[in-house]
């Protein structure tokens, strides 16, 4: 697919009223767009029976013919943070949400 252009913003994940704020916004976007299939909590990601909490967030942001796309991917405390990876996670999710319009 041919993207008009894209663009990234990354989230270092703290205790501040300010990370929490994003990281809700971010989950529950994610959620809506049915880019993740997890339950969240606090500033936790639940998968199966397993807790982790997020230490980082990128979001991709597409636009492709006149609309605007937006992927999420989210590093866990279990992850090393990698920008390239990040990036790769929330542009194919854009990507994908595009295909689907």
């Amino acid at each position: 697919m041919k993207t008009d252009w894209v663009s990234y913003k990354h989230y270092r994940m703290d205790n501040s009223q300010e990370s929490i704020d994003i990281l809700y916004a971010c989950l529950t976007a994610a959620w809506t767009l049915g880019q993740i299939n997890s339950y969240f909590t606090d500033s936790h990601c639940y998968c199966g029976h397993s807790a982790h909490f997020i230490v980082g967030i990128t979001v991709a942001i597409l636009e492709h013919n006149n609309n605007v796309y937006m992927g999420y991917s989210f590093c866990s405390n279990k992850d090393q943070f990698c920008k390239k990876t990040g990036r790769r996670i929330a542009l194919g999710r854009a990507m994908k949400q595009a295909e689907h319009v």
